[in-house]
């Protein structure tokens, strides 16, 4: 589990140096497309029970006009999984005032999944599969000089497929019975809020 989620950082620390596209000075292609890329940390806020737990994410894509498209990756935590969720995104800048901005973004991906706890001998067996992500967010981007702020608020589905197996044993031999698998889906729905920075 920790080689795991050292290495989900690892990622989110190399994505997080800026790509060097083909640009002018401005960072502003003739046709108006410009590289842009956000990096976002927060929290996620469930239901009593649910635990409040940390979220980090990064976007790199393309700006024209009002509207944004990217890719990234991200790393959330819950109660008894690490996520590390494939985003594509998609966000349009619905009011501006003066260089700053409300946005509304839609992302989507897939989450890849792992236990948080050490498995002890004698616990079940876990299998991981994953599932889908699907996170709403209303925005505000501040501009600052080359870079902007981001604050923003909106809702995260995770969904985690796994499946555990129990190994059985008589109690006065070591003949084991048959293993029992159980397959469960599980749906995470969370708060999130989160804040960062980019360039433009």
């Amino acid at each position: 589990m920790v080689a795991k989620t050292c290495n989900a950082l690892v990622v989110l620390l190399i994505l997080t140096f800026p790509v060097k596209a083909q640009q002018d000075s401005s960072g502003v292609s003739q046709n108006g497309i410009r590289y842009t890329n956000s990096f976002l940390s927060g929290g996620l806020f469930g239901e009593k029970g649910n635990g409040n737990t940390l979220s980090f994410s990064t976007i790199h894509g393309i700006r024209y006009g009002r509207w944004m498209t990217g890719v990234g990756i991200g790393y959330d935590t819950y109660l008894d999984w690490n996520v590390m969720p494939l985003i594509g995104a998609i966000s349009f800048d619905f009011d501006r005032v003066g260089k700053n901005a409300m946005y509304i973004q839609l992302a989507g991906g897939y989450g890849i999944p792992w236990q948080r706890e050490i498995e002890l001998e004698g616990s079940p067996s876990y299998e991981a599969s994953g599932g889908h992500m699907i996170n709403p967010m209303l925005g505000y981007r501040i501009k600052v000089d080359r870079y902007s702020l981001y604050v923003s608020a909106g809702y995260k589905f995770q969904r985690i497929n796994y499946s555990y197996s129990n190994q059985y044993w008589w109690w006065w031999g070591d003949s084991p019975l048959p293993t029992s698998t159980s397959h469960i889906q599980q749906d995470m729905n969370r708060i999130s809020i989160q804040i960062g920075f980019g360039l433009h």
